[in-house]
Order: C-alpha cells, then structure tokens, then sequence
C-alpha cells in the first residue's frame, strides 16, 4: 500500500549531494508539496489521482541506471578556468546550476557540470520576479561553495538569469526596494561582482531543467543539461542588457519602497510629518533622541544637494548636524525676539526669561549663555552651553541624559546635562522625569520598617538602683602581672553587672 510515509522513505532514498539529478529530484519535492497539501494522514493510502502519478514516477526511476557522468571536470595545469552559473524561476520551484569551463593551452573548450540546487517555491503564492530572485540568490550561494570546494577563489566567475527584471533590481540601491526584494539584493551584491551577471534566453537556459523537472529518460540524452549552452565557449563582454517590458516596469514599481520627503522653509518652521489626516512636527514623533537624530540625517541625504553623501552609515558628524538642524528650531520658535534683537545688536526685553543668562549668538546662529568663563581652558560647550526651551526636544535631552546617567539621580544628571545644555526650568524638568520614570520608582520605594514593642515594665518603673540588673559575662582575657618581662600571663575574666531602671 502506498501511503505519504512510504513515498517519503522512497524519497529520502534519491542520494544526490552534486545535484547533478536535479531536473528528476525537483519532480520528487513537487509530489511531496502536492501531499502536504491534500492534508493526508501518514498511514493513509494515497487517493487515485495522486497515486496515479507517483506510479509513473516511481517506475520511471529504473532509467537512472543508465546515466553515466564523468567525474572529471577538464582542469589541467595550465589550462584556463571559468565558472559559469544560471539560475531560473518556474510557478512551482527555483534553480541554479553551476558550470565550469576549461580552456587547454591548445584554445580546445570544454564544459562540465559541477553542482546544482533546486528549492520548491512556498505553498503561497509568490510572483514570478520574486521567484526568480530567489534563484539568482540561490546561485550566488551555490557559487561561493563550489569556489571554496575546488580552490578556485580565484577564477573568474559569470552568472546567467533569463529574468530583465531581475537583473535590473541587482544594479540597483537595496534601500530602494521593500524589504523581501531589499534583502535579496544586498546579499547577491554583497557576495557577487554586479558586472558578472549577465542575460540569457530561457531556451538557452539549462537552469530551466531544474526548475521544472525531467523524467529520468528525458534527462540522460539531454545535451543542454550535461554540458551547458553555447553562450559558455563565447565572449560575454558584448553581451547588453535587454531593456524592460511595461509589464516588467510595473512589477519593479510595485517592489520599490514608497519615499516621503519632508521639506522645511528656512525661517524657523518645523520638520513636518504625516499621520492619517494629521501633520505633526518631526520632533514630537520620537520618544528616543537617537531615533530622531538618525531619522534626520537619512531625510537629509534624500535631497539633490546631499545626493553625494548617501551611504548607510550614520556618523557622529552627521548626529552632531541633525542636533543643531533642532536646537536652531526650537530656538527660532522660542526665542524669536531674542534672536532678532542679538542680530541687530541692540538690548533684549527686559521681560525675557534668559535676560539673567547673558546670551548671545555663536558662528552658527546658536543662542548660548554668556558668563564669565570665555578665557577658560574648558571646551565651547561647557563654557557656553546651548540654551533649550521647554518642549518636546527638552524632553528628549532629559530622557537620553537618564539613559546614560543609567537612571542616576537629580545631580548627577543636571551635571551630565550642563556640560553641554542649558535647560530652562532644568530641576523641575529632571525631577518629573524621575517621578515618571517607572524604573526608578520601583527601586526608589520606601523600605517598609519593622514597629519596635513596648518595652519592658522593669525598664520604665521609677526604683532604686539596681532592683533589676543584667549580668554579662566575656572573656578569657591573657594579663601579665607584675613589671617583669618573663613574668608569666593569666587568664581573666570579666562581669559586668548592668543596672536595669531608670
């Protein structure tokens, strides 16, 4: 009886560590889904359509007795070598196939199939383009075992796909792409050199085979599968890339993350975000300082002028810039008579709440306490701190100084604080931060004491002294008797009566 248990054992028999029987293995993983999907029990016998086709399949199993591959590849000393590999993308699985090319000092080229790999695509469904990208991310895989395996680090390699789409999305940023094509991208750029990969017709494509499957017959006298097409013994430097289809451009846009670009006039308006129908200020959406910082300096690197700079690192430099692209604002916001009035040089209202702090302007239009430390050794932040208003960046400043202060309390973080910045209203502001903080109110919580009794009714009565006494006793003490320096020592002890009333 053929049940899901028993066609499994027989699978698990097909031992093909090369993958050079790919095109016959992929036929067995595609029944193996095809059980998995009618949801039959392991003991059950298989229904007659299903049945039906393992038959065929099993039967057809004898004709591998007839292949017979070479088990060497042509690598001679002296001869050239050149790997080749080709992936492809069916509804069903995905496969790459790696060939090497030998060329003998006589210009004879040969090429020998070295490995191959087939994956069954998920039971979801999963668009072609994707598919195919799966397979070029498995080629790339496969390419950096087979290097390592046979020494060959060094040669030179080329990888095939019949798929433009595919091949357009490898030349380009993976931040451009959502995150499942995104990944794919990074990886295959990261392992493959992008100007290796090149386009094939899918009749020429023997990654084909594997993707769709070959009875055992069909496969010993197929000649594109054992050696390869022809593409392998030319010149691929004159090889272009075919343009897109407009089904082919849709499906790309589709894969490409959405961008929103946030621009902000100079005069002091804030960065502007979207949520639902409401536009918030930037800084109000973040409840980290770090997150705001770093989400600052990537909108920035989205303008033509800094197109230069894109990379995916954010540097201190960068954070340093996104800080003052902020404190500039909120100052700007807050302080705008201020401001005005230091520019031209003239006297602030007496009514301004930072008239005691001497402010003045730096070279890059900061609002800065004055005092008396200007000839000081100290650095320009801790002689002239950035002044911050209250409101959402005071708060950011506070909660990134607990952070680092690793909830330390209110001096240490007005101390960490003012090395740098000067809050307006900083004690208060450290001080509800702390009360809010359920970190340091769990640790902060009064230890309970335990009530002490009533004390004796001999310790509080008015006697004579000594009506009620304790005696402790302590010793041995060793005491030397006598002035003599060889005089012998005794042991002592002492009590010591206590008087009990008051």
């Amino acid at each position: 009886m053929h049940t899901k248990r028993k066609v499994l054992s027989e699978v698990a028999k097909l031992y093909d560590p090369t993958g050079v029987l790919a095109p016959v293995v992929v036929v067995a993983k595609l029944f193996i889904q095809d059980l998995w999907k009618a949801g039959l029990p392991w003991d059950a016998e298989l229904p007659p359509e299903l049945l039906n086709s393992w038959v065929i399949f099993r039967n057809s199993l004898q004709d591998i007795t007839r292949l017979r591959i070479p088990r060497w590849l042509g690598i001679r000393v002296g001869s050239l070598v050149h790997l080749h590999g080709f992936c492809d993308a069916s509804r069903k699985a995905y496969a790459a196939v790696i060939y090497v090319q030998t060329i003998d000092k006589g210009g004879t080229s040969r090429a020998a199939l070295v490995s191959a790999k087939t994956k069954i695509a998920p039971i979801k469904d999963v668009t072609i383009p994707r598919l195919e990208l799966c397979g070029a991310h498995l080629l790339t895989k496969a390419m950096d075992t087979v290097r390592q395996a046979l020494g060959l680090q060094n040669a030179p390699c080329t990888y095939w796909s019949d798929s433009t789409i595919v091949l357009c999305w490898i030349r380009k940023p993976p931040s451009t792409f959502k995150q499942y094509v995104s990944n794919r991208v990074a990886y295959i750029q990261a392992n493959s050199d992008i100007n290796a990969w090149k386009h094939i017709r899918s009749e020429s494509n023997p990654a084909d085979c594997a993707s769709r499957g070959l009875s055992p017959a069909a496969l010993a006298d197929h000649h594109l599968w054992w050696t390869g097409p022809t593409c392998t013994h030319q010149s691929v430097e004159e090889m272009r890339l075919p343009s897109l289809t407009v089904e082919e451009e849709h499906l790309s846009i589709a894969e490409s993350r959405g961008v929103s670009i946030f621009v902000s006039r100079a005069n002091y308006q804030w960065i502007m975000t979207s949520t639902g129908d409401h536009r918030i200020p930037l800084i109000e959406k973040f409840s980290k300082l770090s997150r705001l910082l770093n989400t600052t300096v990537w909108l920035r690197r989205w303008l033509p002028k800094y197109r230069g700079y894109r990379n995916d690192m954010v540097s201190v430099v960068d954070q340093h810039w996104a800080l003052l692209l902020h404190v500039r604002q909120v100052q700007g916001n807050h302080f705008k008579q201020e401001i005005k009035a230091l520019a031209l040089h003239s006297r602030i209202a007496g009514r301004s709440e930072i008239l005691a702090l001497n402010p003045f302007l730096d070279a890059d239009g900061i609002l800065r306490v004055g005092g008396r430390l200007t000839n000081s050794n100290l650095s320009q932040d801790q002689r002239h701190q950035i002044i911050i208003p209250r409101g959402a960046l005071a708060y950011l400043l506070v909660a990134d100084a607990h952070t680092r202060c690793l909830h330390g309390g209110i001096q240490q973080m007005l101390q960490f604080l003012r090395q740098r910045f000067w809050l307006i209203g900083t004690p208060a502001q450290v001080k509800f931060f702390i009360w809010a903080c359920t970190t340091c109110r769990r640790h902060l919580q009064i230890i309970q004491r335990q009530q002490m009794a009533s004390l004796p009714k001999e310790r509080v009565l008015v006697v004579p002294p000594f009506s009620h006494s304790g005696l402790d006793y302590c010793g041995p003490f060793h005491v030397r008797v006598g002035t003599h320096r060889a005089t012998p020592t005794t042991k002592t002890f002492a009590a010591i009566f206590i008087c009990g009333t008051y």
